[in-house]
């Protein structure tokens, strides 16, 4: 399915591979199903794969996934790619879509904690 959207092989075995890779065709039918150009579905696929290589890296499993380890995830990729402007949209859209889905929990909101309210903020625009 996946290889519809990315047919390198290369992008097609680090996502079956990760800690995403039971989720990355239904996320990616459901963006295409939506609407959106299948190049942007295509580089929804490829930054997943990023994500997902870098989950490994760091021990995550899906569970762990959130605001606070995507906006990591973003500072380690923004040291060595550009950033696009799609980037944050899309893994918005990946946690909207896997806390609908209940394999990962609602954001936890801290109170008074300036450092995560401006991370979060920060995330969300």
């Amino acid at each position: 399915m996946i290889e519809n959207f990315y047919p390198n092989p290369i992008v097609v075995q680090r996502l079956q591979a990760g800690p995403l890779s039971a989720h990355i065709d239904t996320f990616a039918q459901q963006l295409f199903d939506e609407g959106y150009a299948l190049w942007t579905v295509k580089y929804s696929v490829r930054l997943l794969a990023d994500l997902t290589t870098w989950m490994q890296q760091q021990e995550l499993t899906i569970t762990d996934l959130s605001e606070l380890p995507v906006h990591t995830f973003f500072q380690h990729r923004y040291q060595i790619r550009r950033p696009h402007r799609d980037d944050q949209a899309i893994l918005k859209m990946l946690l909207t879509y896997l806390r609908t889905a209940d394999i990962i929990a609602a954001p936890v909101k801290v109170v008074g904690d300036p450092a995560y309210t401006s991370m979060v903020r920060e995330f969300s625009q």
